[in-house]
Parts: structure tokens; C-alpha cells; sequence
């Protein structure tokens, strides 16, 4: 499993991605908290990348991930998901980490996202 919250490292890891698809996967109740899940038939590990406070959101709830991208504001105070292509936009205030690893890793509870925390990198 891999674990970042570094935008350079998110944004190499997805470039492998690139023809695969990405969707919403899951959301909080209040969504602040938000998971895009990049899932490619070229590998075995999916993709996720969760957003925490999320503050605006816009365009389809799936999409090529080809484009897909994360940058901060100038002022470094907003992070930004996007695909220019798809219409897509998720900004946040509490920035993003991105997590690749298999799919039984993961719960679909944002609160409790992995199954077996021994895995996570320390």
C-alpha cells in the first residue's frame, strides 16, 4: 500500500492511471469528506483519493481519469482535483491524500477507510 499527501508523489502515481476510469466512490453525510476511486483493468491496485474538507464540488460523478490532476492555490490555502476534460472540480481546505493499494483494503467508511491498519507505510 501506498500513502501520500504529497501532491508531486499523487500526481506521478496517477499518470499510470491514465486510461482507466475514475468515479466518486463514497461521501460523508455532511460531504467534507469525499473518495474518487481511479480503477485501470491494466492493474490489480486501485486508487483512491480523498479529499477532506471539501468545500465545492462540480461536474460528472464519473469520467476518464485521463487528465485528472491535483494542484494547491497559489496561496497554498486550497487544494484542487480536477479533469479539465470532464468538467470536474472538487476544491478542498483540508488538502487530499492519495492511497493506492487493493480493493479489500479499504471499508467504504471514510472514518474507518482501512481494513488492516498493520498495513499502512509508517
Amino acid at each position: 500500500m501506498i500513502l501520500t499527501g504529497n501532491i508531486k508523489e499523487a500526481n506521478d502515481l496517477l499518470v499510470p492511471y491514465r486510461n482507466g476510469k475514475c468515479r466518486i466512490a463514497y461521501f460523508s453525510q455532511t460531504f467534507r469528506k469525499l473518495a474518487l476511486i481511479i480503477e485501470s483493468k491494466d492493474f490489480k491496485e486501485v486508487i483512491y483519493i480523498i479529499g477532506a474538507g471539501c468545500e465545492y464540488i462540480k461536474g460528472p460523478f464519473s469520467f476518464p481519469a485521463d487528465g485528472l490532476k491535483i494542484e494547491r492555490s497559489i496561496d497554498d490555502q486550497d487544494t484542487f482535483i480536477t479533469n479539465e476534460s470532464a468538467g470536474f472540480e472538487l476544491k478542498t481546505i483540508g488538502g487530499c491524500s492519495l492511497v493506492k493499494g487493493r480493493l479489500e483494503q479499504f471499508s467504504n467508511d471514510l472514518d474507518d477507510f482501512f481494513l488492516d491498519k498493520s498495513e499502512l507505510p509508517q
